[in-house]
Parts: structure tokens; C-alpha cells; sequence
């Protein structure tokens, strides 16, 4: 890369030297590296050029007649400063747009980084959650665990007796449920059998209304009827124009008011139908009550036997135990009396000091004990 000399003077509108010679031109390979140049503005037909300054070691902006090219001077300039900054505006506009691409991908990437972090927490936090109900549910386990163990030595400690208390507490319970809810169908029952009775009401009432209405269309059609009838005969006659137009207004609003009756009937027709549905299926539901009731009292009557049947075993029960602890006594009894009676025939000796100052053994007397006997039982 070499350095061209100076080129000539320059000169203004009016033909004078220009006051700012022309800088030396740093000289490119390519003609593109010179002829970069921004317009900033006009002024008295000359422009200002600042896109060649960086290339020319920081010179200052200079001012050029408006006919020269800003960078070698020349008119014409051989360079076509206008498709080149076409160009420059098209790769301008395509630098916007891939600036704007990369922003909104970068958003776009931010975003998805933000979802990536809220999955990462949020799968975190499930993970943890997790651990967390697997301590739960170990923890619970082991509960569970040494609860039915200890169900089992208890029912092994309490026996039969105690479950069959048990038992009796909850068909007792369960009698109580059955009661409450025999009592809450029969309010059913009672709400059912008003709302029938109401919407019953309601139907006849919407009957009677319809009856009404079909005799309001009917006499409005008789009406209709006899002013159309008298429309026709007041046709021919042109000097009662006045009568026939009004006659053809009462006409009209007749028709209007039978097509409102016929609506207001149809419209009763729809509600007597659903009233009787409505009906029908309350009717349905008090025979599903009734029905259901005749089974909760049928339960309730095989609860009450189950409860009297439980009672009388538990009573049983009782009596039995008593008597096991009774014969568990009389056993304790007659065993402690087989060992007096051992210990009566078996001979003992002991030793005596003689008149001789001797020892010698002496046969012990068999004491006189009464033998208990065993008592004698009722016989069951």
C-alpha cells in the first residue's frame, strides 16, 4: 500500500481555490476502500464528508463543491456513489434484520433458559417432594407395621370376648348410622312428597292457564273472523276508505295478538311437559326411597337380632369364664390336698438324746389331719 501525492486545487461555485486543500489519499488495492464516503448535509451546493476519515489518519472533515468526488476529486468520479450506497442500504436494511433476528433469537433464548430453569426448580422440587413422601410413606409403613402388630397382641391378649364386644360396638354403631340415615329419607321423602304435591299445583295452575289462553285465541279468531268478514263487504264501498283501514289495523294487531297466544300456549305446553317430568321423576325417586327404606329397615331388623344373638353369646361367655376360673381353683385346691396326703403317710424320724446322753432316732407319731375333701358341684 503506497501514499499518492497531492491532488490539485479544488475550487467553489464561484470558481475560486477552495480554502482546505484535499487531504492525501490513502490509495487501496480496491477503489471500494476509497470511495466510502456519508453525506451529512448540503450547504451553499457543497457536502460534507466524514466515511474516508478513519481510513486517512484521522483527518479533518473537509468541504468539497458539490461536483467533485469527495475522496479523489474527480468529475465525473469513476465509481457510481449511488448504487453503492444502494448497496450499502440494502446490507445496512440486512444487518438491521439480522440484528433484530438475533435479538428476538436471543429473547427467544433467554425465554427458554428461563423455562429451562423453572423445569430444572421445579423438577427439583419435585424430586424432593418425592424423597420427601417416600420418607412419608416409609415412616408410615413402619406406623403401620408396629400398629398391626400390636392389633395382633392384642386380639391375641383380649380373645374372643373382647371382639366380640367390639363387634357389638359397631353393629351398635352401624344401627345408629342405619337409623339416621332411615331418618334423612324419610325427609326426603317428605321434601319429595311436598315438591310433587307443589309442582302438581303449579301444573293444574299451568293447565287452567292454557285452557284460558286456547279460549283467548279462539275468540280472538271469531273476532278475527268477523272483521275480516266485515273488511270484505266495505271493500266496494270507496267512501268508507277510513273504516277499512282501521278495520285492516284491527285485522293486523288480531293476527299479532293470536300469534302471541299461540306462543304463550306453546310456551305452557313446554313447562306442563317438564312439570310432568319433573314429576315422573320425583315419582321415581320417592319408590328408589321407599325402596331403599324397606331395606335399611330390613337391616336394622337383622342388626337387632345379630345385637341380641351377640348378647346372649357374650353372656354365655361370661358365665363360661366363671366357671373356668371356679374349676381352675378346685384343681389348686385338690392338688395342695394330694400333697398333705403325701406328706401325712410318708414316716419321719428325728433324733433324741437318751438317759445315756446318747443320740438315737425316734419315730415321729402320725399327726391326726383332716383331709379336705373336695365340694361337691351342683350339677348343671
Amino acid at each position: 500500500m503506497a501514499t499518492a501525492s497531492a491532488l490539485s486545487p479544488m475550487t467553489d461555485v464561484l470558481g475560486g481555490v477552495h480554502p482546505t486543500p484535499p487531504p492525501n489519499i490513502m490509495w487501496y488495492a480496491s477503489l471500494d476502500d476509497i470511495h466510502i464516503r456519508d453525506t451529512l448535509g448540503e450547504k451553499d451546493g457543497d457536502i460534507g464528508v466524514v466515511g474516508i476519515a478513519p481510513r486517512l489518519n484521522n483527518h479533518k472533515v473537509h468541504w468539497l463543491h458539490a461536483l467533485n468526488c469527495g475522496h479523489c476529486g474527480g468529475v465525473p468520479c469513476p465509481v457510481d456513489h449511488e448504487k453503492e450506497k444502494r448497496i450499502r442500504v440494502k446490507d445496512w436494511d440486512f444487518v438491521r434484520e439480522v440484528v433484530h433476528e438475533k435479538k428476538i433469537l436471543a429473547e427467544q433464548l433467554e425465554k427458554l433458559q428461563r423455562q429451562i430453569e423453572d423445569y430444572r426448580l421445579a423438577s427439583e422440587k419435585w424430586a424432593h417432594d418425592k424423597h420427601m413422601m417416600e420418607i412419608e410413606i416409609k415412616r408410615l409403613r413402619e406406623i403401620n407395621e408396629k400398629m398391626a402388630h400390636e392389633i395382633r397382641q392384642y386380639k391375641k391378649r383380649e380373645g374372643k370376648l373382647e371382639m366380640l364386644e367390639l363387634r357389638l360396638e359397631s353393629i351398635l354403631e352401624e344401627s345408629e348410622r342405619l337409623k339416621a340415615e332411615n331418618k334423612r329419607l324419610k325427609d326426603i321423602t317428605s321434601k319429595q312428597l311436598s315438591e310433587i304435591i307443589q309442582i302438581t299445583t303449579n301444573n293444574k295452575q299451568l293447565e287452567s292457564d292454557l285452557n284460558d289462553a286456547k279460549d283467548h285465541i279462539r275468540m280472538l279468531k271469531y273476532q278475527l273472523a268477523d272483521t275480516e268478514k266485515a273488511l270484505d263487504d266495505m271493500k266496494n264501498d270507496t267512501s268508507k276508505d277510513d273504516m277499512i283501514a282501521e278495520l285492516e289495523r284491527t285485522v293486523a294487531r288480531l293476527h299479532r295478538d293470536i300469534d302471541h297466544y299461540i306462543d304463550i300456549q306453546a310456551e305452557k305446553e313446554r313447562m306442563i311437559d317438564y312439570l310432568t317430568g319433573e314429576v315422573n321423576d320425583l315419582r321415581c325417586g320417592l319408590e328408589d326411597c321407599n325402596k331403599h327404606k324397606e331395606l335399611l329397615q330390613l337391616e336394622i331388623i337383622s342388626l337387632r337380632e345379630e345385637i341380641a344373638r351377640l348378647r346372649s353369646q357374650l353372656g354365655a361367655d361370661k358365665r363360661f369364664k366363671t366357671f373356668v376360673n371356679i374349676k381352675r381353683e378346685l384343681t389348686n385346691v385338690k392338688d395342695q390336698n394330694e400333697g398333705l396326703k403325701a406328706i401325712v403317710k410318708s414316716e419321719q424320724t428325728i433324733p433324741v438324746l437318751n438317759p445315756h446322753g446318747k443320740l438315737s432316732l425316734a419315730k415321729v407319731e402320725k399327726p391326726s389331719v383332716k383331709v379336705a375333701t373336695r365340694p361337691k358341684t351342683a350339677k348343671r
